[in-house]
C-alpha cells in the first residue's frame, strides 16, 4: 500500500494505491483545519508533492505520527524514471514532474507525451519517449486571469469563470465578453502549443489532460487527449514505487 499525498495551490488530495491500483481518495481544501487523514488500512511507504511548502511539513508530520512512515518528497533530486533536461531543475514543480512521470509511464515509456493540467495555473509540460523531460509552459488560470482584470482595471467586475458561456464565442456583454475572452485564451493556448510542439520538434505526440478546470475545455479540444483526473497522484506513485 503507497499513500500518495497532492498538496495543489486550491486542494489536497490523499490517495491510497494497493497493488498500483488507486484504492481511495480524500480531497480536502489545502488551508483546511479538518483534515481526518484516515484509511481502513495501514500504508507502508507515502510520497509527498508540495508546490506549497508551508503546507509540507504539516503533511510529513501527519505522515510521522499517524504511519511511522517518513514520506518521499518529491523534488528534482530524487530517482526518477524521466530525465530532467532543463536549467535549473530545482525550480521545477513537483506536480510538474509528477504529471511527467504519469504521462511516460501511462503510455509504457514508448510515446512522446505532452501533460496539459488546467488548474490554478495551466502547466504544459513535454517527454519525449526516450525519457527526456525537456520543459514547457506555465500560464495563468481562469480564475488568476478573471482577478487579475478586476483588479486592474477600474470598471471591468469580477466573474465566476466556473460558470461557463458553453461555446460562446462573441459576448453579448461585459460579463460574458470577459468570460470568452479568459476561457477562449486557455483553450486557443492549449491547441497551439500542440500544433507548434509537433511541427517544431517534427514527432507525434500523445496529449493528457488534467486538472480542476479540465471540465470546462475536455469537450471543447480540437486534438486527441486522454483526460486523468489524479495525475499528479498516480505520478507520485509510479515514483515512490521507482525508489523501492
Amino acid at each position: 500500500m503507497n499513500l500518495a499525498i497532492d498538496i495543489g495551490n486550491s486542494f489536497t488530495k490523499i490517495g491510497l494505491f494497493n497493488k498500483g491500483r488507486l484504492y481511495k481518495v480524500n480531497t480536502y481544501r489545502t488551508f483546511s483545519n479538518d483534515i481526518s487523514f484516515t484509511f481502513p488500512v495501514i500504508p507502508r511507504n507515502a510520497g509527498i508533492s508540495s508546490v506549497v511548502p508551508e503546507q509540507t511539513d504539516l503533511y510529513v508530520d501527519l505522515c510521522l505520527k499517524k504511519f511511522n512512515l517518513k514520506p518521499l518528497i518529491i523534488n528534482n533530486k530524487i530517482n526518477l524514471p524521466i530525465k530532467l533536461k532543463v536549467r535549473k531543475s530545482y525550480t521545477l514543480g513537483s506536480d510538474r514532474i509528477c504529471n511527467s512521470v504519469f504521462g511516460y509511464e501511462y503510455y509504457k515509456r514508448k510515446e512522446n507525451v505532452i501533460i496539459i493540467s488546467f488548474g490554478t495555473a495551466v502547466t504544459y509540460d513535454v517527454i519525449l519517449r526516450n525519457g527526456d523531460y525537456i520543459g514547457g509552459m506555465i500560464s495563468p488560470g481562469p480564475d488568476i486571469s478573471a482577478k487579475a482584470l478586476h483588479l486592474f482595471t477600474g470598471q471591468l467586475p469580477i466573474v465566476n469563470t466556473k460558470d461557463s458561456q458553453g461555446n460562446l464565442l462573441v459576448g453579448y456583454d461585459t460579463v460574458s465578453a470577459i468570460k470568452s475572452g479568459i476561457l477562449n485564451s486557455v483553450l486557443f493556448t492549449a491547441s497551439q502549443f500542440v500544433k507548434s510542439s509537433q511541427k517544431n520538434y517534427r514527432r507525434k505526440f500523445r496529449v493528457i489532460v488534467t486538472g480542476g478546470y479540465s471540465d470546462l475545455f475536455i469537450n471543447k479540444l480540437d486534438f486527441k487527449h486522454h483526460y486523468e483526473k489524479y495525475s499528479v497522484l498516480k505520478g507520485i506513485n509510479y515514483i515512490i514505487s521507482y525508489n523501492q
